[in-house]
């Protein structure tokens, strides 16, 4: 039998219930409760204890769904109303000592040793119930094979409860009386069969165990990996007839229970992420595993439908894309689908899809963005109660991708699967998130963009260096660059909204400064050789004062147009070497969030 033993600290107590086992052996326990005031005594066969509270050992949240049947009930049919249990969840209850110990007890004329042979449960997660045994005598009472030692080296030995406490089987769900519909011809099996499972050799109170913490859905893909042979899908074909197979219900066999179909995703590419349309193209593969009891075979090797017209015959999830604009099956050169069906009833179902999901870009940051797009998972039909998806455990087998997988722009940096269970006006429904996190190869762009007007800009920067005499020079290549930039720019925003714009609109700016400097430095210099031709000219009709102010003036004027030069030779290099870094700290490791407009 399995445990656990674990060290845990001790809730406080508050008013309980007294509740007494009877019949425990080492498959399982029957459990029935009698409600007793903690101020009544214990009493048995004359031994009498009074409960001191400050003695009762501290106990935890339990909740019965259903009492045992006496004796004199047994073999009877009773009603399922009378089965449940009027207990609240925030109720507090403590499981007495065994039956079994208080005749051992009895018969050594003792008392019951009050705080050491007490046993406590844990239902805080009701489907996962957990038993402490507090002492070395519930523990023999129980034929539980647990060393003496541990219960003074521990504080607390702990049993799964959900392996032990299964004597009943749970009552199946939605059975079928064609005895109402008297005279009605049917067509077909509805619902399901439990005398049909019961008789293809379903072992109903193991199934009930297995459902209540089914791991092998999850290594279903383990198991598939490892199968060389299969077997063809006509093999089910005896097997739904045998078992009056309905494919229009759930495979749910027992009240209160869901059917859990595990999830994941394989990547076979992804790509042309579109601005304009806030969406791009996925071809995936798409896996589904769940257990359905009524393909229970005798076969030793799986068996593959990979044919519609027996797929059609089994029950199958009902998933759809949420946020997809566009999906279609993949059907060249055949529906691309197959099914396995193992012969415990596991079912791994997969098929090709291509989508269109919706994407918001956000490109502010545009080279350096970083984008999150998802892809959701929901269950159309059927609620929560019914239908419960869930991803696989493992991490590669819910999302994984073809390693081929190459983006001309964005690559996928990481992705995460996640829940997003959803309610609708119809109901609650189960939702699975795949979230890719994506980032923009800098490389195209530092290609494409950074380095072409990079060097534009550095060209414009040759006017200052040009003698003098090579004025109309200047003016041409700044004229030159401004229509390169222009025609850049234009090709860029063709193709993608203006969030690069801040660079185009730096290095523009530059040039056009460029050539109003140049500008600048034709002007002084043609006025410096006006003031020297009007000094050469007019010899004569000036005097020799007047004559050396003129071309005092002109000497300041040509001294002034060196002096820009000289300063923007300095100035180009160093302004733009600012502005190359401010752009890297804001726009490449600056937060995405900042640039995002929260109106």
């Amino acid at each position: 039998m399995d445990m656990n033993i674990t060290d845990t600290s001790m809730m406080p107590s508050t008013d309980i219930e007294s509740t007494s086992i009877d019949g425990v052996s080492e498959g399982g326990t029957t459990i029935s409760t009698s409600k007793t005031s903690l101020n009544e005594e214990i009493t048995h066969s004359g031994i009498t204890e009074a409960p001191n509270e400050e003695n009762i050992p501290q106990r935890v949240i339990l909740r019965l769904k259903r009492k045992a049947p006496t004796s004199s009930e047994e073999g009877s049919k009773i009603d399922d109303d009378d089965w449940l249990e009027d207990i609240t969840f925030e109720s507090k209850e403590i499981l007495s000592i065994n039956k079994k110990l208080l005749d051992r007890l009895e018969e050594e004329n003792s008392t019951i040793p009050m705080g050491s042979a007490w046993i406590q449960i844990d239902a805080t997660d009701e489907a996962s119930p957990l038993m402490y045994i507090l002492s070395n005598e519930a523990a023999n009472c129980l034929n539980l094979k647990v060393p003496k030692h541990h219960f003074q080296r521990y504080e607390k030995v702990v049993l799964y409860l959900p392996g032990i406490c299964s004597d009943y089987v749970p009552t199946a769900i939605d059975a079928f009386n064609a005895s109402d519909f008297e005279g009605v011809e049917i067509e077909g099996p509805i619902g399901v069969n439990i005398s049909a499972l019961e008789a293809a050799g379903v072992n109903l109170t193991e199934l009930a165990e297995k459902l209540r913490n089914d791991t092998e859905v999850d290594e279903i893909l383990t198991r598939t990996n490892g199968t060389t042979r299969t077997l063809g899908g006509s093999y089910i074909l005896p097997v739904l007839h045998k078992n009056q197979y309905d494919p229009f219900s759930a495979p749910i066999v027992f009240q209160g229970s869901a059917v859990a179909v595990r999830f994941g995703i394989y990547i076979e590419s992804m790509s042309n992420f579109q601005t304009s349309t806030m969406d791009y193209d996925m071809d995936i593969s798409l896996l589904m595993a769940w257990r359905d009891a009524r393909l229970v075979n005798p076969y030793d090797k799986p068996i593959l439908v990979k044919e519609e017209e027996i797929l059609e015959k089994i029950w199958r999830p009902d998933p759809f894309f949420a946020n997809a604009k566009e999906a279609e099956f993949h059907e060249v050169t055949f529906l691309n689908f197959l099914m396995r069906i193992f012969n415990d009833g596991l079912v791994l179902y997969e098929t090709r899809v291509k989508l269109k999901p919706a994407c918001n870009l956000i490109l502010c940051k545009y080279p350096h963005d970083k984008q999150t797009c998802e892809l959701a998972i929901k269950s159309f039909a059927y609620p929560m109660e019914t239908v419960r998806f869930e991803w696989f455990t493992r991490k590669h087998d819910a999302i994984d991708k073809n390693p081929d997988v190459k983006l001309p722009e964005l690559y996928i940096d990481r992705y995460e699967p996640s829940i997003c269970n959803r309610t609708r006006k119809s109901g609650e429904f189960s939702c699975l998130r795949a979230v890719f996190r994506l980032k923009r190869d800098v490389g195209f762009h530092i290609a494409q963009t950074y380095i072409p007007t990079s060097l534009a800009l550095m060209f414009s920067w040759v006017g200052v260096w040009l003698p003098e005499e090579f004025m109309e020079g200047r003016i041409g290549v700044a004229i030159t660059v401004l229509l390169t930039l222009s025609t850049e720019s234009a090709g860029a925003r063709e193709h993608l909204p203006s969030a690069i714009d801040l660079w185009f609109g730096y290095i523009t700016g530059f040039v056009f400064f460029t050539l109003l400097q140049t500008l600048f430095v034709i002007g002084f210099d043609k006025r410096a050789n006006q003031l020297k031709k009007w000094a050469t000219k007019k010899r004569l009709d000036v005097t020799q004062e007047a004559r050396d102010s003129m071309l005092n003036k002109a000497s300041r004027y040509h001294k002034t147009g060196r002096y820009l030069d000289n300063f923007c030779r300095v100035f180009y290099p160093l302004s733009f070497l600012l502005f190359l870094i401010m752009y890297y700290f804001v726009f490449t490791e600056g937060r995405q969030d900042d640039c995002i407009s929260t109106r």
